[in-house]
């Protein structure tokens, strides 16, 4: 109590002020922007793809695949900055998912099955794509169009692609036969990505015999 009658208040007493912006939780980001960029960039990379199938990475301008997309050049180089980089990513993203469809059809119990798994995988997504509802697959031959150092992780990817491939047929138990088995599996394997033409909306499959 003090002289003048008031009563003294503690600290703790006091009415805490009220948190200021820096002590605030943060506020969620609205998640619409990210989601715009997307969409944008996946329509992006399904006009790349389109023309990179019909005239090559060298046949690709960023003026047409801005056309597309109904943008202009200057707002498809946000997403991208080089040609390179976009041609680069829908070889990257055709590799992905011919990976996801070797390891599934890599499942399978027998390389008759593994084979079959994989055709169907693959007349499954073209199925799709003719209804609209996908993207199509890049024609992967012309990765060679790019400069180093985007043409090296692509390379790799798809030599890690084709090794599953010639895994579909199994190993040698016996290894003595294994010089011959590698030369044999790599020839049964090439025969395969070429037959399905690998990474390619086309399609070879007359003749082939699981």
């Amino acid at each position: 109590m003090l002289a003048s009658g008031r009563t003294f208040r503690h600290n703790s007493d006091m009415p805490k002020p009220a948190p200021s912006d820096e002590t605030s939780p943060p506020q969620r980001r609205n998640p619409r922007g990210s989601l715009r960029f997307e969409r944008k960039r996946e329509l992006i990379l399904d006009a790349a793809t389109k023309l990179i199938n019909e005239r090559g990475v060298r046949g690709m301008t960023f003026l047409e695949v801005a056309q597309s997309v109904n943008l202009n050049t200057t707002s498809v180089t946000y997403y991208f900055r080089l040609k390179e980089q976009l041609a680069a990513a829908v070889f990257e993203h055709t590799l992905t998912r011919l990976e996801g469809m070797v390891k599934e059809a890599g499942r399978e119990s027998s390389p008759r099955k593994r084979v079959g798994r994989f055709l169907q995988l693959q007349f499954d997504l073209r199925a799709r794509v003719l209804l609209g509802r996908e993207r199509a697959l890049a024609i992967l031959s012309d990765m060679r169009a790019l400069d180093q150092p985007a043409r090296g992780p692509l390379q790799k990817h798809y030599q890690a692609i084709f090794r599953g491939i010639r895994d579909f047929f199994g190993a040698p138990e016996d290894d003595a036969r294994k010089a011959l088995f590698d030369f044999s599996m790599s020839s049964r394997a090439r025969s395969v990505s070429s037959r399905f033409r690998l990474g390619s909306s086309r399609f070879d499959y007359d003749g082939f015999r699981p």
